[in-house]
């Protein structure tokens, strides 16, 4: 008989699954820019959730069986791999079309001539891509926004670049701030990286950085936006975290307290019913309490979205009376 964990993994499998279904006849069918994006991003949610539910049940499991499960998740992490560099291709190449006369935002494939003459921090050409087509936000020194910040670089503009080329495009995407950090060592690609990560890619003061946003969590009087505002912060520290490899950071006694003094009167007592029930070491407790605020996340975007809905109604009415 499969547990409640078990269960909750085969159904975030089959979620996973539909989602990417619906993502390569996207793909497939050569359908609008809007359409891919939308379906990708409702894969991406998926993905978060299967490892999520994965985790959760490995935490069932003793050590050796848990081993065993290992093969089911880097499966599901091959496919959506997969499917996110098809995405990238197709998403550049769409852009790359925009931007060349004669060309429309159906086609997929095109056949763009590099200028060589040119290049700048929006116009660095290599393989037919126009490097303007990719937009970057500029990085301005906030520690949490490094990572991400390397980590798309180095994936989607450094292997689209000649080599002498890396250092110009770098500096382009920095903060005249954060430039200066790298001025002094020259036009050295690897260096300017080197001493970036040694200023802003300190996992020690990364992790203490987002650690500092839980423990400033004001206690929630109980209303919605408080309770959304406290679930985001909880739930984007422990992606951040988890992301760094420290995510054990957030496992302890502490950390849950703080986040439970920050629950809405009516979260917590549904909490207690949780946690008083079974027995729990810290990362079991804490992977419950996501859960929870998870649920409670999808139950407060619903209410929302029904009342909306009963305000629009409303609207109308009026409308139509007064006609």
């Amino acid at each position: 008989m499969a547990t409640e964990e078990k269960k909750a993994r085969i159904l975030s499998k089959q979620q996973f699954t539909r989602a990417e279904s619906s993502l390569r006849s996207a793909l497939s069918e050569n359908v609008d820019k809007w359409t891919i994006a939308t379906r990708y991003e409702a894969l991406k949610g998926r993905w978060d959730k299967v490892q999520d539910a994965h985790d959760l049940y490995v935490l069932t499991l003793e050590d050796a069986k848990a081993e065993e499960e290992a093969p089911w998740i880097v499966d599901l992490e091959t496919r959506f791999n997969a499917i996110e560099l098809q995405v990238g291709k197709v998403m550049v190449l769409r852009k790359a079309a925009i931007n060349e006369p004669g060309t429309n935002d159906k086609e997929s494939t095109v056949d763009v001539q590099p200028d060589a003459k040119t290049v700048s921090a929006t116009n660095v050409v290599q393989r037919g891509i126009k490097m303007e087509t990719l937009k970057f936000t500029v990085f301005k020194g906030d520690l949490r926004r490094y990572p991400e910040f390397k980590s798309e670089f180095v994936k989607y503009i450094q292997p689209r670049c000649q080599a002498d080329q890396l250092t110009f495009l770098l500096k382009s995407y920095l903060d005249e701030t954060v430039k200066e950090e790298v001025r002094n060592v020259g036009d050295n690609y690897g260096d300017m990286w080197e001493r970036l990560d040694a200023k802003y890619g300190n996992v020690r003061r990364l992790v203490d950085t987002i650690l500092s946003d839980v423990k400033k969590l004001q206690q929630n009087s109980g209303d919605p936006s408080d309770a959304l505002k406290m679930i985001n912060i909880v739930e984007k520290a422990w992606r951040d975290l988890k992301a760094l490899g420290q995510s054990s950071e957030l496992y302890n006694s502490t950390t849950i307290s703080i986040i439970e003094q920050a629950m809405s009167p009516k979260m917590k007592d549904e909490w207690v019913k949780i946690i008083a029930s079974r027995s729990f070491d810290s990362q079991q407790a804490f992977y419950s309490l996501l859960e929870l605020m998870k649920d409670w996340r999808n139950r407060l975007e619903y209410l929302a979205s029904e009342i909306r809905e009963e305000e629009g109604i409303s609207t109308q009415h009026k409308g139509s009376s007064s006609i």
